[in-house]
């Protein structure tokens, strides 16, 4: 019954050229496509197996007949439901081009009659129900054949092969739920077994694709009106949260609209070049963990030339402390979370830090190692104007020299030879964003891959928490990310692309699993990470640099958009670290868990623009997703 469904599906909405393109990822379609059937299957009969397993050493002719009518009721209505969800969910697709996901909740907040009234017109609901109670009778008649007819004697099998029968059926019933014998159990990921999107699309089912889904629903933040975020807030309009975020008076402003204030036209770039702009989003990559580096504990690899030659920040922090939070934070401005694992991913938002870039003519380009199925990067980042996604399918295809480890994906210095790839035979300026992961546990690196030294002491610091194995490999693993960026920049510089190519490099969070945060002095350091930024000589010269300045995520692309982009416009909703007409006394570096400022700074005016800025992108979100206009 799935099988044929799939069949359906792919003949109904497929082509016979999508799959001879794609040939080679057939095999990991049928397998996991089969690994998604097979686990559904069995949670749809999860309570027959139960009952049948509990009774399996009774072997009393009224035991048997009442498990027998129990599981031909059961099993006849439960695949009954699942045919019918199964065609269902192709008629969702057929109108949506997707499969199940949170919309179709939205059912129950909207008019059910008028819903229903819509659905007898575009779907064939009698032909629908013709089909399903006929599989209904034919699926009723096997399974009382099944069950009237097989004759199994127990009682013919002594104790030990009972046992053993009972552990194998058990064994086996337990791997079709989990749907996988590797480290992780069978989820939406695996999902992802070409660089083709249709393909994926044939590999789940209507049931699984129904549990996503409700999944979402529950995940779901709830987003007050926009004039309630301002009164919760404390401000009576846009403007006065506007006028407290950037410390001048309602005056000055009153005559500007929400839209020309929230987002900043560009004008610092004078000659009006095109700079690739390259933002390197690297996993763990701690900002503590620098401390310790030196000749005796080598941390950095290759990127140690480069981190003391360009600009280097680290007084910062990640906005969160969590890859898909900083994400969301780094491309949307995204006051609420996760907004990738909702409804709302299929929106597309003028936040986003490509749309700048975008109207600019540049291409935009997004790079990871790891399945696009996580955390529904593939759905989410194509609606916020990126024109291509590469992940570790499409990595893996387009070169083959790439490789991966078992857990998460390509390795990192792979992922950045597919970006310098990408840079060097591209006609057109380049905004690509880049998601590492590598440097992750269980910390699988390159089998060729030669470490610098760090000495073994390392591990008897008095401030690391973990014994010296693990010490190790976290260090190492660091190490190995670190030097593979160096490797990048080596590749950069000593290229054409230098002259014409922005680098931008900082960690998701820090790696908080090493090192005690346990004395006043060292929080500071606990949702740490550098932020390294490469400009070409002709542009660093027009920046005023304090690297003792503050800042988060919020402030990188700030920073680098007026120097960049010419007369397009940005959202400004970040400290811009090379503005020298602000005092470096007024920054400050904000993360979920705690703000940090330079000592002596104005406290209540650095809260005080913090909550305006919640206020301010709050009340954007909530306008764009109750669609109304900002005002």
């Amino acid at each position: 019954m799935f099988t044929i469904t799939k069949l359906i599906f792919i003949f109904r909405f497929g082509s016979l050229s999508t799959f001879i393109d794609y040939s080679g990822d057939i095999p990991h379609l049928i397998f996991n496509s089969l690994r998604f059937d097979l686990q559904s299957i069995a949670y749809l009969l999860l309570f027959i197996f139960i009952i049948n397993f509990v009774f399996f050493f009774s072997n009393t002719e009224k035991v048997i007949k009442t498990i027998n009518k129990i599981s031909v009721a059961y099993i006849s209505i439960i695949f009954t439901f699942a045919l019918f969800l199964l065609i269902a969910d192709q008629q969702f697709y057929s109108f949506f081009k997707l499969h199940f996901n949170s919309v179709v909740f939205d059912f129950f907040d909207e008019e059910p009659k008028l819903l229903m009234k819509s659905m007898w017109q575009e779907h064939p609901i009698l032909l629908i129900l013709v089909i399903v109670i006929i599989a209904s009778l034919i699926t009723r008649y096997f399974v009382k054949r099944i069950y009237y007819k097989t004759k199994l004697n127990i009682n013919s099998f002594n104790f030990v092969v009972r046992i053993g029968i009972t552990i194998l059926i058990g064994g086996i019933y337990f791997l079709m739920i989990r749907g996988s014998t590797g480290t992780f159990p069978l989820q939406k990921e695996d999902m992802n077994v070409s660089e083709n999107e249709f393909v994926n699309t044939c590999v789940t089912n209507g049931l699984f694709s129904l549990k996503e889904a409700y999944a979402e629903v529950k995940k779901e933040f709830k987003i007050d009106h926009p004039d309630d975020i301002l009164k919760n807030y404390g401000f009576n309009s846009f403007h006065e949260a506007f006028a407290a975020y950037k410390d001048i008076s309602v005056d000055s402003i009153k005559n500007k609209s929400p839209e020309e204030l929230l987002f900043k036209t560009s004008h610092l770039n004078q000659q009006k070049k095109m700079y690739n702009v390259i933002y390197l989003i690297m996993e763990s990559m701690s900002n503590h963990f620098l401390n310790f580096h030196s000749e005796k504990y080598n941390l950095l690899g290759r990127l140690e030339k480069h981190f003391n030659d360009d600009i280097l920040f680290r007084n910062f922090q990640s906005s969160s402390n969590g890859t898909l939070n900083s994400l969301e934070n780094i491309i949307l401005n995204s006051p609420y979370h996760p907004i990738f694992d909702t409804k709302y991913r299929f929106n597309s938002y003028d936040l986003s830090i490509a749309k700048p870039f975008k109207d600019a003519g540049y291409k935009t380009l997004f790079v990871t190692g790891i399945e696009l199925g996580w955390r529904h990067l593939n759905e989410a980042l194509k609606n916020q104007y990126i024109d291509k996604i590469y992940g570790k399918k499409s990595i893996l295809r387009n070169y083959p020299n790439a490789k991966s480890n078992h857990t998460w994906g390509v390795y990192d210095h792979c992922v950045l030879n597919c970006i310098f790839d990408q840079l060097s035979k591209s006609d057109t300026a380049l905004f690509i964003l880049s998601l590492s992961s590598t440097n992750h546990t269980p910390y699988e690196l390159p089998e060729d891959y030669k470490p610098f030294p760090i000495d073994e002491s390392i591990s008897k610091n008095p401030k690391i928490i973990v014994d010296k194995k693990r010490c190790m490999e976290i260090l190492t693993a660091y190490q190995y990310s670190n030097d593979a960026l160096g490797a990048f920049m080596d590749k950069i510089k000593s290229s054409d692309l230098a002259k014409n190519t922005i680098v931008i490099i900082t960690g998701d969070h820090n790696n908080r699993s090493l090192l005690s945060y346990s004395k006043e002095a060292e929080m500071k350091y606990k949702y740490s990470v550098p932020f390294y930024l490469y400009v070409p000589d002709e542009l660093k010269k027009e920046l005023y640099i304090d690297i003792q300045r503050w800042g988060s995520h919020y402030d990188i692309i700030t920073s680098v958009y007026p120097y960049v982009l010419n007369n397009i416009k940005y959202s400004d909703l970040g400290q811009n670290l090379f503005d020298k007409e602000i005092p470096s006394s007024e920054y400050y570096s904000i993360n979920d868990a705690q703000l940090l400022y330079e000592e002596g700074s104005n406290i209540e005016s650095i809260n005080r623009k913090i909550r305006a800025r919640e206020a301010i992108v709050k009340y954007y979100y909530s306008s764009a997703i109750y669609n109304q206009p900002i005002n």
